[in-house]
């Protein structure tokens, strides 16, 4: 394993050994991906948990379980205010999102919708090349 360090801002760990991995994940997924007919694909839980279990050599059960895992740790971080950041793939963060004034499509009266807080995400370096190397 790699050594813990910590990014630009001195906030988030991370270990550059799975950053590595990662890199490696998606360079081999986007070889996959130019040999493929690009066509509109939506990629599901069950289907992440195989690749994932095939790229880390792990079991398919022990692969859902750190999944889960992690979808709790990212609702359970952002639920309390906590912005999540995985270098180079992205970040999860509450945005707050002002009150509004809309044309009713019931009667086409005007309405206000409240203000609200969100979850946002951000695209990281690594991931936002996955946009950029997609050729339509």
């Amino acid at each position: 394993m790699g050594t813990p360090v910590l990014d630009k801002v001195g906030t988030t760990l991370y270990n550059e050994h799975a950053d590595r991995f990662a890199i490696r994940i998606f360079n081999s997924n986007m070889k996959e991906f130019e040999n493929m007919k690009h066509t509109a694909l939506v990629i599901g839980k069950e289907e992440i948990i195989h690749q994932v279990a095939a790229l880390a050599g792990m079991s398919l059960k022990d692969t859902d379980r750190v999944l889960d895992a992690f979808q709790g740790v990212v609702y359970g971080e952002v639920a309390k205010g906590h912005t999540v950041r995985l270098m180079g793939f992205g970040t999860w963060e509450i945005r707050k999102v002002g009150a509004r004034r809309v044309k009713s499509i019931k009667g086409g009266k005007e309405i206000t919708i409240p203000a609200r807080h969100r979850v946002g995400f951000s695209v990281g370096a690594v991931l936002g090349k996955a946009a950029t190397n997609h050729h339509a």
